[in-house]
């Protein structure tokens, strides 16, 4: 492939992978517990109140059920994705598969382990499920149940660190 196609698709990405993060944003901000979503049912006659509409509703009650809290470092990384595959290699516009996928296991790693941390420390009055989500809940319980919460503390933070870099 051309340095220009290259380029070129690398930009439409960028611009994609921007506007899919700004959307998900959106409807995890405006997410609203009354709004009809996966893990519950609401009035579809109702005025939908999530800036993502109905889609946006059912976005954000999933990835909130899921991942709780950390839920909102999904269009951050996304976002940061994009850039990446922007920004891309100069001299032959190729993409550096190697480097974007140590950084995505680094992000399942974040969310895992930030999930699990979530679900130990924090409560959610406004989350269809906990702090954590599902996700949380089952790695912080465990996690928790073997080390004890001092120790799953320290090791979920250890481990959200190291993922981190």
């Amino acid at each position: 492939m051309g340095v220009q196609l290259t380029k070129g698709l690398r930009e439409a990405a960028f611009f994609l992978m921007a506007a899919a993060a700004l959307l998900l944003l959106l409807a995890l901000i405006s997410y609203d517990s009354a709004d009809p979503g996966w893990s519950h049912t609401g009035e579809y006659a109702q005025q939908i109140q999530n800036l993502g509409g109905v889609v946006g509703a059912w976005f954000a009650d999933v990835m909130l059920y899921l991942f709780g809290y950390l839920a909102y470092i999904a269009p951050v990384m996304l976002g940061y994705s994009g850039w990446l595959v922007f920004r891309g290699e100069k001299e032959t516009g190729e993409l550096k598969s190697t480097e974007l996928s140590l950084r995505g296991v680094g992000f399942i790693a974040t969310l895992v382990t930030g999930c699990g941390l979530a679900e130990i420390h924090f409560s959610a009055p406004t989350l269809p499920m906990h702090a954590g989500g599902l996700l949380g809940s089952g790695i912080g319980g465990s996690v928790m149940q073997n080390f004890g919460i001092i120790g799953a503390t320290l090791l979920l933070l250890a481990t959200l660190l190291a993922s981190i870099t």
